[in-house]
């Protein structure tokens, strides 16, 4: 990814260009505890090296199959965000902007509910449901 700053009153030159490199491993495992009901739970670690923080997002859902039609979810998890390289670095020169310094990823934790019936094999409807 690259940032570039330009200046108004001069041809279009960058100024300022910048790279981030980003390392990312995930793990996730699936355990049914009974024919009609099953658990997921997985895990998402990020590092982006030009950050300090090495942020973690667990996720953790319950699936079941009340009826042979029927598919329930309930998910739990944590997302994060980090913040853009024009977020960190973009400044005008002190005109109006200055660069922000350091900032951290921003973390949400998320929880969804869904159902699903399967009205035909090839139509199915669904609701759901989630908050932050």
């Amino acid at each position: 990814m690259f940032q570039n700053s330009y200046a108004a009153d001069t041809a279009p030159l960058p100024t300022d260009v910048r790279q981030r490199l980003l390392l990312s491993g995930y793990l996730l495992d699936e355990w049914r505890i009974h024919p009609r009901l099953f658990i997921q739970g997985g895990v998402r670690v990020d590092k982006y090296l030009d950050l300090t923080t090495v942020p973690i997002s667990p996720r953790l859902g319950i699936v079941a199959r009340p009826y042979q039609r029927g598919l329930t979810k309930l998910v739990a998890g944590q997302a994060f965000r980090a913040p853009n390289i024009y977020e960190l670095f973009f400044t005008d020169n002190l005109r109006s902007i200055r660069a922000a310094g350091p900032l951290n990823p921003e973390t949400i934790i998320t929880f969804e509910a869904e159902h699903s019936h399967d009205l035909t094999q090839e139509l199915r409807i669904t609701a759901s449901a989630s908050t932050t």
